[in-house]
């Protein structure tokens, strides 16, 4: 098994990754390039799974070594990592519940405009939609 704070310096690096990541993801949503977002949320969850890997590890290292001075520091500044990372998630969060709140809303005018437009129907059937000009 790895040493903790060599552990928890991987950790700081991958936790960095993921708020880079999260800062990438929060750009494509400004462009909406969707294949450019797909790939920005396919890297997060690459570097999340590594990460995860590695608070495995963390956990286990820490109930075995003992925590230094050097070590606090490091543990404090992944926690602060950690929270900055979980404010970035909710902003997201946030805006693209928002930006799916207003399609939904645009999707359901289309559909209804759509349907009104259903009544209407083409010049090349010239028989329908007409007024009858004949008497009886």
């Amino acid at each position: 098994m790895e040493a903790l704070p060599q552990l928890l310096k991987q950790s700081l690096l991958e936790y960095a990754l993921v708020s880079k990541a999260l800062d990438e993801i929060a750009h494509r949503l400004d462009t909406l390039e969707p294949p450019a977002l797909l790939q920005a949320v396919e890297d997060l969850r690459a570097i999340q799974q590594q990460a995860t890997e590695t608070d495995g590890l963390v956990e286990a290292a820490l109930r075995d070594y003992p925590l230094d001075v050097g070590t606090r520091q490091l543990v404090e500044r992944r926690s602060e990592l950690l929270a900055r990372i979980l404010e970035k998630n909710r902003l997201i969060f946030t805006r693209s519940d928002g930006m799916l709140a207003v399609t939904a809303a645009e999707l359901a005018e289309m559909r209804k405009a759509q349907a009104a437009l259903s009544g209407y129907h083409s010049a090349g059937n010239r028989s329908s939609g007409r007024v009858v000009r004949r008497s009886y």
